[in-house]
Formats: C-alpha cells, sequence, structure tokens
C-alpha cells in the first residue's frame, strides 16, 4: 500500500482547517452567546428585629414608622457639641496673598529658549 504525499498533505491541511474552524466557533460562540454572568448580590429581605440591640430596634421602628419622631436628649446625645474636639472643627479660612508673579508677562508670544 503506497500513501501519495500530496494526498497526506491535503488530508492534514483539511484537518487542520475543520479544527481551526471549529475552534473559532466555539470561540464565537462562548463570547456571544454565554457571555459574563451578573453577579448576584445578597438581598435582605426580612429581618427578625428581635436579633438587634435595644438602640438598633428603636432605629428601626423610627424608620419603618412615619410618623415618629427622634427624640434627642439634650444631656446625654448632645454632649458632642461641647466637646474640644468638636469646637476645634471651626471655620477660620487664611487669606493667602496672590503673588505679583504670575507668569509671562505676553502668553501668546512664542517661547525662545536662551
Amino acid at each position: 500500500m503506497q500513501i501519495s504525499l500530496s494526498k497526506f498533505s491535503m488530508f492534514l491541511a483539511g484537518l487542520v482547517s475543520l479544527g481551526c474552524i471549529v475552534g473559532v466557533g466555539y470561540l464565537l460562540f462562548t463570547i456571544f452567546f454565554t457571555g459574563p454572568v451578573a453577579d448576584q448580590a445578597p438581598v435582605l429581605t426580612l429581618a427578625n428585629v428581635r436579633d438587634f440591640g435595644p438602640k438598633l430596634q428603636k432605629a428601626s421602628a423610627i424608620l419603618v414608622d412615619p410618623t415618629s419622631k427622634i427624640a434627642l436628649n439634650k444631656n446625654k446625645d448632645l454632649q458632642f457639641l461641647i466637646s474640644p474636639l468638636f469646637l476645634s472643627f471651626t471655620e477660620n479660612p487664611v487669606q493667602i496673598e496672590l503673588s505679583k508673579s504670575r507668569g509671562r508677562p505676553d502668553p501668546f508670544v512664542p517661547y525662545v529658549a536662551p
């Protein structure tokens, strides 16, 4: 049995081209039809208020009920207003004088290096 070299090379070329076509087809299929999957963000649909502490229970009750109001205790809740840290955050702008030199006298004149 004799194998023709030209027929064998034609067979290999056909096999390689068929493999390339199948590979490109698979690549295009995965790009256009499967695409990236959107990440599913966790969603809190129901929370048991009893799991939270008393302050969070009060805050959640205020958020749920639109008629309730927040009552601040001036002796306890607003003490930070007289703290030294809060008082240090004052608006005290510093005036910065403009310098007399403001670049070249005529910026449209071409610059020539000395």
